[in-house]
C-alpha cells in the first residue's frame, strides 16, 4: 500500500469515526489517536492531503462545543513532524518571519494568536517547499472529496443533537419574506463556507483539462455540485465570484472550452428557468432588499476611524485580540486596526515571500484567479487567524501552480 493510498484509508477511516462520534461521543478521542500515530508514516503529499480532507470537519473534531478542536493538534503535530525533516529554511522566509515577529510583538507579544499566525505562515510554507506539480490532483481531490462529503453530512445538521450542539448559529435568515436556511455545510459560517466552494470550483475547472476521461467526468459533476451547495449558502459574494470563476473555462484548451462553455449555459439557463425551491428568487432577493456590503460599511467605517484616530495605533495597532463591538467582517481592516499599517504590511510580506519560495516555473492564463478569490471574499471576513486560511491558499497556490504546467504543455 503507498502512502497515498494509506492517507485515503486513514481518511475514510476518520471520517466514520467522526460520524460515529455524534452517536458515541468517545469515538473523538480513536480518531485523534488514529491522526496522531497515521502522520508519522505519511509523506508530504499525503500528509497535507488528509489535512486538506479533513479541514471542513474541523467544527466536529472536538471532545465538548466549547473546547478547542482536534484539528488544530494534528496542525501541530504534522508540523513538528514536517520541521524535524527539514535540515534548514529558506533564507528569505526566515527574514520575513523575523520582521513579521518584531513588527507583532510590540503590542501582541502575549497574545496566542501571534502564535497562531506564525503557525498559520510555517504549514504555508511547508506546503510550498514540498509541492510537486505532479501531486496537484492528489491535494485538489483530497480538497473537493472533503468539502463534498461534508456537505452531504452537514444535511442532518438539525437532526443529530450532539451536532447541532456544536453550533451557536444554524444562520437561518428572513429572505423575501421567507425564513431560509444559508447552507454552511460543517462549516459555523455559510461565507467562509463559500471561500472553500469557490477554490473547489476553480481546480475542477484546472481539472477538466486531465488526459483521462474518468478524471474530466469526476470534475465536472464535482464542479456542478459545488456549484449547487453555493447556490444553497445565498451568499452575494459567492454569487458575484461563481461567473468570474467559470471564466477560467476559457484557459481550457479551444476543443473543450467551447463545449463545456455549451453545456454550462444550457444548465444555467435550465437552472434559471425552473427555479427549483425557488433558490434563485431568494438569492437575487438578498440583493434587493439589502446593500451590497450586508451592513458591513458602518462596521468598516468604525475600524478605519478606530485604526486611524492616531498615529501609534496607526502604525502599530492595538494588539492582537482587540475589536470593536462587533468582528471587522474585513480582513485588511481587521489586520489595520489590530496589528497597525507595519504589522499589515509585514504579514502580507511574509505570506508573499513564502508563496514566491517554490520552484519557478512558467505562469499560465488567470493564474492569480484563485489568489483573488481568496483575498476579495476574506474582504468581506474576519481571518487574520482563521485556521482555514493557510489552507485556502495552499489551493490558491495549487491553481495557480496548475496554469504553469498548462503553459509547458501548450
Amino acid at each position: 500500500m503507498t502512502r497515498l493510498s494509506c492517507a485515503a484509508a486513514v481518511a475514510a477511516g476518520m471520517t466514520l469515526l467522526l460520524i460515529g462520534s455524534l452517536f458515541y461521543p468517545p469515538a473523538v478521542y480513536v480518531c485523534l489517536a488514529v491522526g496522531v500515530c497515521a502522520l508519522p508514516f505519511l509523506g508530504h503529499t499525503a500528509l497535507f492531503s488528509l489535512l486538506l480532507y479533513l479541514l471542513p470537519y474541523a467544527v466536529l473534531f472536538k471532545a465538548s462545543p466549547g473546547s478547542t478542536s482536534f484539528f488544530t493538534l494534528l496542525e501541530l503535530w504534522a508540523l513538528a513532524l514536517l520541521a524535524l525533516r527539514v535540515r534548514s529554511i529558506d533564507r528569505r522566509v526566515l527574514a520575513a518571519l523575523c520582521v513579521l515577529l518584531m513588527a507583532l510583538a510590540p503590542v501582541s507579544c502575549r497574545s496566542a494568536s501571534l502564535w497562531k499566525i506564525l503557525v498559520n505562515l510555517l504549514l504555508l510554507y511547508a506546503f510550498v517547499r514540498g509541492y510537486r506539480a505532479q501531486d496537484a490532483v492528489w491535494y485538489g481531490g483530497s480538497f473537493a472529496a472533503g468539502v463534498l462529503v461534508s456537505s452531504v453530512l452537514g444535511l442532518w445538521k438539525e437532526k443529530i443533537p450532539r451536532f447541532l450542539a456544536m453550533y451557536s448559529d444554524l444562520n437561518y435568515e428572513v429572505i423575501g419574506g421567507v425564513r431560509t436556511l444559508r447552507f454552511s455545510g460543517t462549516f459555523n459560517d455559510p461565507n467562509y463556507f463559500s471561500v472553500m466552494l469557490i477554490l473547489g470550483i476553480l481546480l475542477c475547472i484546472r481539472g477538466l483539462q486531465a488526459p483521462g476521461r474518468g478524471q474530466r467526468t469526476l470534475c465536472a459533476f464535482a464542479l456542478l455540485a459545488l456549484a449547487g451547495l453555493g447556490m444553497a449558502t445565498y451568499s452575494k459574494s459567492f454569487a458575484l465570484m461563481l461567473p468570474v470563476a467559470l471564466l477560467t473555462i476559457l484557459t481550457l484548451r479551444a476543443r473543450r472550452k467551447w463545449a463545456l462553455a455549451a453545456l454550462l449555459a444550457t444548465v444555467c439557463a435550465l437552472v434559471w428557468e425552473l427555479d427549483p425551491g425557488g433558490v434563485i428568487g431568494r438569492l437575487l432577493a438578498r440583493f434587493s432588499q439589502q446593500s451590497l456590503s450586508t451592513g458591513r460599511a458602518a462596521i468598516w467605517r468604525s475600524y478605519w476611524q478606530g485604526a486611524t484616530n492616531t498615529l501609534l495605533p496607526f502604525l502599530f495597532g492595538h494588539g492582537l485580540d482587540a475589536q470593536l463591538a462587533r468582528p471587522a467582517h474585513s480582513l485588511l481592516l481587521e489586520a489595520l486596526y489590530a496589528v497597525g499599517l507595519v504589522g499589515t504590511v509585514c504579514w502580507f510580506g511574509a505570506v508573499a515571500v513564502i508563496l514566491h519560495t517554490g520552484a519557478p516555473c512558467a505562469r499560465g492564463r488567470w493564474w492569480g484567479m484563485g489568489y483573488a478569490a481568496v483575498f476579495v471574499m476574506y474582504g468581506f471576513l474576519t481571518g487574520l487567524t482563521d485556521y482555514a486560511l493557510p489552507f485556502a491558499l495552499m489551493m490558491a497556490y495549487v491553481f495557480s501552480r496548475t496554469g504553469a504546467e498548462e503553459v509547458r504543455m501548450a
